[in-house]
């Protein structure tokens, strides 16, 4: 066991460290600036990872964790931290990546609730050399190793009783875990449910090959428990299909229940619902999305755009929620399945001003000669990238709303987007994710040929 005195920050991902010549020894369950005593986990490269074991000189932010499976878990990284600690370490985030502008950007949003706030959970299955089977998430700095989650704290109570079943289940049975080398057939257990409608909804994803073992009488083993939590639980069986230099391939079979689930939420003096289908993607906070789509609104509103396009649109949400204050909006998106499901969103909430469009977003570019007010984008972790960027200054709007998730790659971004004459009038961050690495940030650039004040 060694002793280690922490750096004054945190690294990237959210870990605390200390340097020794060229070596970096990261510490899991560290805070900044802190005396602690720690025990090796494993090297790799430079890097050396230790869990901690004692705490001998205390950060003023340090709270007792909750959970039993902190620090190892990779799913937190902060729950020992006190809240009001991870809003401005983030908000002092934001800053640093937009620097020129941090007199631009508002306070961080807080979550609404920083535990059980989680709508969907993916648990991946596993098992050693030895036989011994694990379902839950995977460790911190484990190198995509998977530990027996006991019970965690971000979901609901209903989800990990879920798990619990399925461990129960997973261990009882003859089926092994899909592993790298083309064998056994488990993959991942996946919950979603609707936080405000308390619908509920398990997928259990296995991989379909020569040698697999999984049965009906398989199924039924395995969802038998879990209808009895919730009675009208939609339960899916996801096969993934993987051959090699063949793009993967997923079927879904409805066995149980609604096809489908809904979530409803309040935005400002509005009611939405919103229809939730197994591969959907929908916000996985449902607390925090209410207060991330009323802070679209707010920024939205004042510029009162008559006409709005909403690329990469997925299944519509943010189109939808503008939709009432704006004259239209066109949503693109190349996924059909998510464009179906937009379509029926906006006739579940009877928005009759929108459009869909199921089409590769630079084709629609190309194709398209209309003049929008403001273009919306809300791209993947990986953000636009230079052609996307690009592409999104020829359709020549006044505005960019450019939601991320990744505040990292949208700082890239927003540099390019400059180079080409947008300005940056307004930062918002919200924290979606409390006790994680992750900051959600909403940013409005104006063009400099824009009329409006």
């Amino acid at each position: 066991m060694d002793t280690f005195f922490t750096q004054e920050a945190f690294d990237n991902e959210g870990f605390c460290f200390s340097k020794e010549n060229k070596a970096k020894n990261i510490i899991l369950g560290a805070l900044p600036s802190e005396e602690v005593r720690a025990s090796l986990l494993a090297k790799k490269r430079k890097d050396r990872f230790f869990i901690i074991n004692e705490v001998i000189k205390k950060n003023p932010y340090r709270v007792e964790a909750p959970c039993v499976d902190v620090p190892r878990c990779g799913g937190c990284v902060f729950q020992h931290y006190d809240y009001k600690g991870q809003l401005e370490l983030k908000k002092t985030r934001i800053h640093r990546l937009f620097p020129e502008d941090k007199q631009n950007c508002l306070e961080i949003i807080p979550s609404p609730k920083i535990f059980q706030y989680r709508s969907k959970m993916d648990f991946s299955f596993s098992q050693n050399k030895s036989g011994d089977k694990f379902l839950g998430l995977t460790q911190a700095k484990g190198s995509g190793r998977v530990m027996n989650t006991q019970s965690c704290q971000l979901a609901s109570l209903w989800a990990s009783q879920v798990l619990k079943i399925t461990q129960e289940n997973f261990k009882a049975s003859h089926l092994k875990a899909y592993d790298r080398s083309g064998e056994g057939d488990l993959r991942t257990l996946i919950t979603r449910e609707g936080v405000n409608t308390h619908e509920k909804m398990v997928i259990l994803e296995i991989v379909a090959h020569q040698n697999s073992a999984f049965k009906k009488k398989d199924i039924d083993f395995f969802f038998e428990k879990l209808k009895e939590l919730h009675k009208d639980t939609s339960c899916y069986l996801r096969v993934v299909q993987m051959i090699p230099k063949i793009p993967t391939q997923f079927y879904e079979m409805h066995l149980s229940g609604p096809l489908h689930i809904q979530e409803k939420l309040q935005i400002k003096d509005k009611s939405y619902h919103f229809k939730i289908s197994p591969s959907a993607f929908f916000q996985p906070n449902s607390y925090s999305a209410q207060k991330l789509f009323e802070a679209i609104v707010d920024i939205v509103r004042p510029l009162k755009p008559l006409k709005v396009l909403d690329l990469f649109c997925g299944t519509g949400t943010i189109g939808l929620v503008l939709a009432p204050y704006v004259k239209s909006c066109v949503g693109v998106e190349i996924n059909p399945y998510a464009i179906f499901d937009a379509k029926e969103n906006a006739e579940l909430n009877a928005i009759s001003n929108i459009s869909f469009v199921t089409q590769d977003a630079a084709l629609f570019i190309k194709d398209n000669k209309e003049h929008f007010d403001l273009v919306v984008v809300d791209p993947p972790r990986a953000g636009l990238g230079p052609k996307t960027c690009q592409m999104l200054c020829d359709i020549k709007s006044d505005y960019i709303l450019y939601v991320s998730c990744n505040p990292v790659t949208q700082a890239n971004d927003v540099l390019l987007l400059k180079e080409k004459g947008y300005g940056l009038c307004h930062i918002q961050p919200l924290d979606q994710f409390p006790h994680t690495n992750h900051c959600e940030n909403i940013i409005l650039l104006k063009s400099k040929d824009c009329q409006n004040p």
